[in-house]
């Protein structure tokens, strides 16, 4: 009879947990969204929600996962235990969900949003239908064809080869090795191997004496097994880049922005004064825009003119940036001074969340260098960290273990729209409060349940001393990780080695950018202190 695991604290934080996930995305669609979209497109602010709520859940149902092992006890195996939780249909639910919400209504909502809102509900919902249709036929020719073809799971075994005998032969026989095997019953047209079928003798059997020999077995994929395989090698291109930017530009932002914080709500003259100078520079960026226009349709889209619609686009970024400055150093509304005091608090948590952050990237690129990159480990590091908590208090290390693993996501986020600013060629949609369109918000929402993938499986590599036995775990290190052509990037850890570098680069980048800004933080430090 099966021992019980079940562990009915798990289900409690399990339920609060996703309570308050869906709760905090509801704030920040409500913080984030555009005033022109407050009252329209309920349908996509419930997917949006949705979304941002299942791929919060999904990096929080690894520390689920541990949890749920941890409750079955250690002097009993696996297959003797009843989990509160069913986590391998649970893992297989969430990625054909995210899937469906990736692949299907996420761009079916965008679809519609983008068109033209003049028409009717019906023939907006038959053009989004007509592109999601093809979007569709050209996803399933990109998954279906590859899965038909190579999607086959393939192992290194050790072949073994013994044949039968009978019982009072197998105990009456004498043999001073111990270890001698039996012979396989063979084919009759040998007369040779078929007379020496049945005896003693050989090594073909003993998978210790190094004589055996090495075959590849190969078995069919499960369909969602392979459907994570490919939204991983899209996640991780996507997080090899965006996150490791944003494991260096978050806690630097975050920072930076406390020290250009407003010192003092300035007066009201100079107020109006610098509403005036942004009207003004915001009148010269638009009296530009016409003018790149008016060049594009005489001569086109030249090398200069996307040069100059960069730096444009920068213009109107500083604007934006210095009318919100300009909104916290001159709190309106029925009670100023206790907004000005949330303004305080606000940056003090941000300079403190900076902190923490810092701290918690140079953990994860150490962790990464000593027990990923190096070959053997190094040292275990992190695991032994949750390990240490579990052992004075269970839920310490799985709490401890969850927030590494949501602050990859918040990072990688964060790495977005960075990367959006950077790099003029990609444009990727930018969420500011209360200026954010649910445009941008679906479209982040699919990157962000990309990612969420090649966050699972990151994690899973980073932690698998901790994370051992769990589902996950044997999902993409037994699974995932065999499938035909996936397993050279996986073995070599490519993407780790990628994200490493990009982490560098970006912190060499971010240290020259921040040395040139250094003049611009002083000129504003300056304007406070005058008023």
């Amino acid at each position: 009879m099966a021992e019980t695991g079940e562990n009915w604290f798990l289900i409690i934080v399990t339920i609060v947990v996703t309570c308050l996930c869906l709760l905090s995305n509801i704030y920040l669609l409500a913080h984030y969204q555009h005033p022109d979209d407050k009252l329209d497109g309920w349908g996509s602010k419930v997917i949006v929600v949705l979304a941002l709520t299942s791929a919060a859940l999904t990096v929080l149902m690894f520390p689920l996962d541990v949890g749920n092992r941890q409750a079955c006890d250690d002097s009993l195996e696996i297959s003797a235990c009843n989990f509160s939780m069913p986590m391998r249909e649970l893992w297989y639910f969430m990625w054909c969900f995210i899937a469906i919400l990736a692949f299907v209504v996420i761009p079916f909502a965008l679809f519609f949003y983008e068109s033209d809102t003049a028409a009717s509900f019906y023939s907006r919902c038959l053009s989004a239908l007509f592109y999601e249709t093809g979007l569709l036929v050209i996803l399933g020719l990109c998954i279906l064809l590859p899965y038909g073809i190579v999607g086959f799971m393939e192992f290194d075994v050790q072949s073994v080869t013994s044949g039968l005998v009978s019982l009072d032969r197998a105990l009456t026989h004498s043999n001073s090795s111990g270890d001698a095997c039996i012979f396989p019953t063979v084919d009759d047209t040998d007369p040779a191997a078929s007379a020496a079928a049945g005896q003693f003798g050989g090594d073909l059997c003993d998978g210790l004496t190094g004589d055996t020999v090495s075959a590849k077995w190969k078995m069919r994929a499960t369909f969602p097994v392979f459907l994570v395989g490919v939204a991983s090698i899209i996640g991780w291109i996507l997080f090899s880049i965006f996150g490791a930017v944003g494991v260096v530009t978050l806690p630097w932002d975050w920072v930076r922005g406390f020290l250009n914080r407003p010192r003092k709500v300035i007066t009201k003259s100079d107020y109006i004064h610098r509403c005036r100078h942004i009207a003004q520079r915001s009148r010269d960026v638009q009296d530009a825009a016409k003018r790149l226009k008016d060049q594009e349709r005489a001569g086109g889209r030249g090398r200069k003119w996307r040069r100059e619609v960069q730096r444009l686009g920068a213009q109107l970024l500083e604007i934006e940036e210095e009318e919100q400055w300009l909104l916290e150093a001159y709190p309106q509304g029925e009670d100023p001074a206790a907004k000005w005091t949330i303004i305080v608090v606000f940056h003090w948590a941000r300079l403190v969340g900076g902190c923490v952050g810092a701290l918690w990237s140079v953990f994860w690129l150490l962790h990464i260098i000593l027990y990923v990159l190096v070959k053997p480990a190094a040292h275990p590091f992190l695991n032994d960290l949750f390990t240490g908590l579990d052992d004075a208090f269970p839920l310490f290390g799985t709490a401890a273990f969850g927030f590494f693993c949501l602050y990859m996501v918040m990072v990688t986020m964060h790495g977005m729209f960075k990367m959006g600013l950077w790099i003029g060629f990609m444009t990727i949609h930018p969420m500011r409060a209360h200026n954010t369109f649910m445009g941008s918000f679906l479209f982040n929402c699919v990157l962000v349940l990309l990612t969420v993938v090649a966050i699972t499986q990151f994690c899973a590599r980073a932690f698998a001393v901790y994370a051992e036995g769990t589902e996950v775990h044997t999902m993409f290190e037994t699974d995932v990780k065999h499938l035909i052509g996936f397993k050279p990037l996986y073995d070599g850890d490519v993407f780790m080695y990628v994200f490493v570098v990009v982490v560098f680069l970006s912190l060499c980048y971010q240290s020259c950018t921040g040395c040139r800004q250094k003049p611009q933080k002083k000129a504003r430090i300056n304007l406070n202190d005058r008023v």
